[in-house]
């Protein structure tokens, strides 16, 4: 029977906080040469994703639905990357990988989501 560990590690953080960090340095950049509204918020709205786009320009309408739409599609992708770490799966060395690589996958779409939405916001 597989063993079952549905814990996440340190890695999951470190890989995490790794593409946080990224992102909230590309967001920075992204409000700062497009004129966001609120460059700030955008910076610190990098954890919300493809809310982001939406928070450069203060939640005006367009920006909004644009940001939700793309929510829509990237969020159940990082749903599905959460959820797959608490599978009862083999305790081998390439699932251990496999799980981290569905982790970065699913946290690089949602954080993608964000330059998405600044591409409709800062137009």
């Amino acid at each position: 029977m597989p063993s079952f560990t549905p814990r996440l590690t340190r890695t999951h953080g470190i890989i995490l906080m790794v593409l946080l960090g990224l992102f909230t340095l590309l967001d920075f950049l992204i409000a700062r040469a497009g004129h966001a509204d609120s460059v700030a918020l955008a910076t610190l709205g990098t954890v919300a994703g493809p809310l982001a786009g939406a928070l450069a320009r203060n939640c005006q309408s367009c920006c909004l639905r644009v940001s939700l739409q793309l929510m829509a599609w990237c969020a159940p992708v990082l749903l599905a990357a959460m959820a797959f770490q608490f599978l009862r799966l083999p305790d081998k060395a390439w699932i251990k990988v496999l799980r981290l690589g569905v982790w970065g996958a699913g946290w690089l779409a949602w954080f993608l989501g964000g330059i998405l939405a600044f591409g409709h916001a800062l137009s």
